[in-house]
Parts: structure tokens; C-alpha cells; sequence
């Protein structure tokens, strides 16, 4: 009995000798695949330039008796893309397509695509895209979104899309929200508004509801680019949709209408804006107040200016400058004087356009001395005068004739680095002429060239008119 129980027993043992489990085959397997991720790594923390990358990758997995996993060629792939070793990349995709019989994850492309993108090319982003089926690897709108992505950011991939938008269906791909988002944006910024409409109304022809984002989008594009009308427009399309403009929205059609002389309309987008709950800020407040004035309506710019501190909103340095405007326009600088006084008591303190709008006010009611006077108040203040400022006293008293005060504030603009515009060149060169102040004149014309200032045809023939027909000047130069 027993010697029948070991014979047995012996023959079952021959058999298992033959016999692997698939267990022990799997593990080992794992084991081998691993060690060989762990060389490549090691290889390639060396980073020896001279390494042949794709035939480290597939010697390592050959010495452990395995072949490269998904993982090794994605880690390769990583690597030679962030050492821009391009070159080396189509031998590898090469075996990748033709060896392997595994199907890659599509992560592995999206990557690369991206890397191709961030090293400007295009084309070869767009020919991985559409050879990604040979990789047995199929796409989805998830690779085509990082591929529209990729050629939407340089001029020369937007010629790209077209194609691929055109071959896309050959690839069962269904263009998502998202896809659409892409194109929107990138149209929106190479200033194609009209073309991002067109597509806004593709993604609805597709089934596909826009969200308040891609309205957003087209909105501020059109606002940078189009007129206030077309803007207004296509805000009332966006409400028929269903999304309600929001503060920055209502604020940016304002600007559009007082630039466009469409001062009613913008203050009534204002009173819009209080019916439906939003409260406009200072800005939109200091926007239709600089076109009521600029319109001469001065009494409903008095009423909002009451009307933003009875909603407690605080007029900032600019809302003020433009109030203080107004009272210039209306001849009331003494208004304008106390308002500047006002300004320092509520804490906020005048800069230099607050200083600049009262000073340009006194020079055009011809009282240049006030502008003057205004001007030293200011630099007592610690306000440092700008180009403008110069500009503003420089034409003031070369336009009421007093060509020999003009002649020192632009010694004063020079020596602080401005320089006056032509017109103001010319205008005094040819009064100091009229004046016989002919070295003035020469000066004036040096310090302007030597700051590389062309000055007009009119200023020379001004100047050497004047000179000419001066035959004090020509014999007191010649004898």
C-alpha cells in the first residue's frame, strides 16, 4: 500500500516538474519588467548626450527577457522631448507602430503633442494626431482638444485647423463644448470676432449650449474691436439666451457709448444697470460724468456726481479730475480751486491729471499767470508735472504771444527731458523770429536737434525768412 502511495506520488512529481504556474510566470514577468524600468531610469539620470535612447530602451527590456511596456516608451518619449532630442524620436515611434502589438494609452501622444507645441512644431503635433490609429491607439476629442490647443497659439497652426476640423469626422471624433471653447478663444484673439460668431452659432447648430464664458469671450472682443452699436447688439442676443451681463460687461458697453458720443445711451445702460439690482462703481460713474461734460450738459453732471455720493460711492482722484473739468468749462475756477481743497480733506490727493485739467482751464481763459502760480503749488505739494503739463503752460503762452515766457519753460521741458510737439516748436521759433530774438530761435532749433527732432519745412522756412528779410540781423552777422 505504501509502495503504491510513493510510485504515485514520484509520477506527480515528474509531471509538475514540466508544468509553470501562471501565477510564478506573471510575477516573474513583473519582476523583469520592473528591474528594466529601473536601468532606463538609471541610464538616463547620466544623461549621456551620446546615447542612442531607442536602442538603450529596447537592449535594457531584451537583457531582463521582456519587451518595452507602455510605461518605458512614454518615459522615453518624456524625456527626449524635454531634452529636445527630437531627432531621435522617429526611429522609436517607428517600432512603436510596426513591433508592438500592445495598445498604448492615448496619454502618451497628448503629452507629446503638447511637447511638439511648446517646440514650435506644428506640423509634426498635427501628423501624430492623425497617425495615432496606426499605434492602435484611438483618439478622442480629449487629443484633438490639446492638438487645437497647440496650433491655435501661433498664426501658422491656425492654418492647420481648418484641416484638421475637415478630417476630424474621418476619425469618428465629435467636437465637445470644449473643442468649441478652443476655437472661440483663439479666433477672439486674432481679432476674427465675426469668424468666433460664426462659431458660436456652428456650437448651437451642433446641439451644444454655449455657456456664459464664451459669451464673456466674444463680449470683450467685440468691445476691443468693434463699434458700441454692434456691441449693444449682440448683449441683447446674449440676454435672449439667457445670461444677464454682469458689472464689468455693462461698465465696458458705457465706455464704448461716451467714446462714440452716444452719451444718452450710456447713461441710461447706467440706470439699466440700478433697475436690475447691480450697483454701478466709481468707474462707470466717472465714465458717463466725462461724457455729460464733454456733451456741455453740465447740470445732469452735477445731479450724478450728487447721485454717486448719495449711493455712498467715493469719487477716486480721476472722478474729480473730471468734475473739476466740468467747473473749468463753466469758467468757475474758483470752484475748481475749493474742490482741490475738498479732494485733500476726504483724503484722496490730486495728481498731476487732477492738476494738469485746471491748469490747461486757466491757460484757455487766457489767465496764464494763475497756471503759473497753479504749477508751483503743485511741486510744493511733492506732484511732479509730466510731459503734458509742459505742453499745456508751453502753448498757453506761445498762443497769447508771450513768446519770450515760452522760450524759458521750454529751456525748463528740455533741461527735465520733454519736448514740446511741432506745432509748439514752430509756433515759437516763428514768434521769437517776430520778436527779432533770433539766438533764442537758434537755440530753440539746436537743443530740438540734438535730441534727434526733425524739425517741419515750415519751421525752416519761417526761421530763414525772417532772417533773410532781417538786413539788421544779416549785416550785424557779416560785418
Amino acid at each position: 500500500m505504501g509502495r503504491f502511495h510513493f510510485s504515485t506520488s514520484c509520477s506527480a512529481l515528474r509531471r509538475m516538474k514540466w508544468y509553470k504556474s501562471p501565477y510564478r510566470s506573471k510575477w516573474q514577468e513583473n519582476f523583469n519588467e520592473k528591474q528594466a524600468m529601473e536601468t532606463l531610469k538609471k541610464l538616463l539620470v547620466e544623461e549621456n548626450p551620446k546615447t542612442n535612447l531607442f536602442s538603450a530602451l529596447i537592449s535594457i527590456f531584451h537583457s531582463y527577457g521582456c519587451n518595452p511596456i507602455p510605461a518605458a516608451y512614454s518615459f522615453v518619449i518624456n524625456y527626449m522631448s524635454k531634452k529636445s532630442l527630437f531627432s531621435q524620436l522617429p526611429v522609436l515611434l517607428d517600432h512603436f507602430e510596426y513591433s508592438d502589438k500592445f495598445e498604448p494609452p492615448e496619454r502618451i501622444f497628448v503629452d507629446l503633442i503638447r511637447k511638439f507645441g511648446e517646440a514650435d512644431m506644428l506640423k509634426e503635433a498635427y501628423d501624430l494626431f492623425f497617425r495615432m490609429p496606426k499605434f492602435r491607439c484611438t483618439p478622442s476629442v480629449l487629443s484633438l482638444d490639446v492638438l487645437l490647443s497647440t496650433l491655435c497659439k501661433k498664426k501658422e497652426g491656425l492654418v492647420l485647423v481648418h484641416e484638421v476640423l475637415n478630417r476630424t469626422p474621418e476619425m469618428n471624433i465629435r467636437l465637445e463644448t470644449s473643442s468649441f471653447h478652443i476655437l472661440i478663444k483663439a479666433l477672439c484673439q486674432i481679432e476674427k470676432v465675426n469668424s468666433s460668431i460664426e462659431i458660436l452659432n456652428l456650437m448651437q447648430d451642433h446641439g451644444y449650449l454655449p455657456d456664459a464664458e464664451v459669451y464673456s469671450i466674444i463680449f470683450f472682443s467685440l468691445c476691443r474691436h468693434a463699434s458700441s452699436n454692434e456691441v449693444k447688439e449682440f448683449m441683447d442676443e446674449m440676454v435672449k439666451a439667457g445670461f444677464s451681463p454682469n458689472e464689468f460687461q455693462y461698465c465696458s458697453l458705457i465706455n464704448l457709448f461716451v467714446k462714440d458720443g452716444r452719451v444718452m445711451d450710456a447713461v441710461e445702460i447706467l440706470n439699466r444697470m440700478k433697475l436690475e439690482g447691480i450697483k454701478p462703481d466709481v468707474y462707470c460713474y466717472t465714465s458717463v460724468l466725462d461724457g455729460l461734460i464733454s456733451m456741455g450738459d453740465f447740470q445732469k453732471g452735477d445731479f450724478l456726481f450728487d447721485e454717486m455720493l448719495v449711493m455712498g460711492i467715493v469719487p477716486d482722484v480721476f472722478t474729480y479730475s473730471v468734475y473739476i473739468n466740468g467747473l473749468c468749462k463753466q469758467g468757475n475756477f474758483e470752484g475748481g480751486i475749493k474742490m482741490l481743497a475738498c479732494m485733500e480733506e476726504l483724503g484722496c490727493k490730486p495728481n498731476v491729471v487732477t492738476y494738469n485739467t485746471l491748469m490747461a482751464g486757466y491757460c484757455k481763459a487766457g489767465n496764464l499767470h494763475k497756471a503759473k502760480d497753479l504749477l508751483k503749488q503743485m511741486c510744493l505739494k511733492g506732484v511732479e508735472g509730466n510731459l503734458h503739463t509742459h505742453r499745456i503752460l508751453i502753448d498757453g503762452f506761445i498762443s497769447k504771444g508771450e513768446f519770450s515766457e515760452g522760450y524759458v519753460l521750454f529751456r525748463q521741458s528740455v533741461d527735465k527731458g520733454y519736448v514740446p510737439q511741432a506745432s509748439s516748436i514752430d509756433s515759437m521759433i516763428c514768434g521769437l523770429c517776430e520778436m527779432s530774438l533770433y539766438s533764442e530761435a537758434f537755440e530753440v532749433l539746436e537743443m530740438i536737434i540734438s535730441r534727434f527732432v526733425v524739425p517741419n519745412a515750415r519751421t525752416w522756412e519761417s526761421l530763414l525768412g525772417k532772417i533773410l528779410n532781417d538786413s539788421s540781423y544779416l549785416e550785424s552777422e557779416i560785418f
